[in-house]
């Protein structure tokens, strides 16, 4: 744990990097012989991590023709009513 500051009660702030979360606690022991070990590699959890996938605009012009007509199907989607039943064609 790494000593983040001090609690207004008199405790003391810790923060536990494994499990990503702050302890408060009135008993600690400073081990001021140990150092961080700043040449290790971090460990992410897979569940953590995102990808996301931003087109640009080149890529959007070319698949410009597929846009116009998908948004035609939105429109003619969009002008029937909910409630109203549509027979498949």
């Amino acid at each position: 744990m790494i000593l983040i500051g001090y609690h207004p009660k008199g405790s003391y702030k810790l923060y536990n990097h494994v499990i990503q979360k702050v302890h408060i606690s009135r008993d600690m022991i400073v081990d001021e012989a140990e150092k961080w070990k700043w040449e290790e590699e971090p460990v992410y959890s897979e569940e953590s991590q995102e990808t996301y996938i931003y087109p640009d605009s080149s890529d959007e012009s070319v698949n410009n023709d597929d846009a116009d007509e998908s948004d035609n199907e939105e429109v003619n989607n969009n002008d029937v009513d909910e409630h109203e039943e549509v027979e498949a064609t």
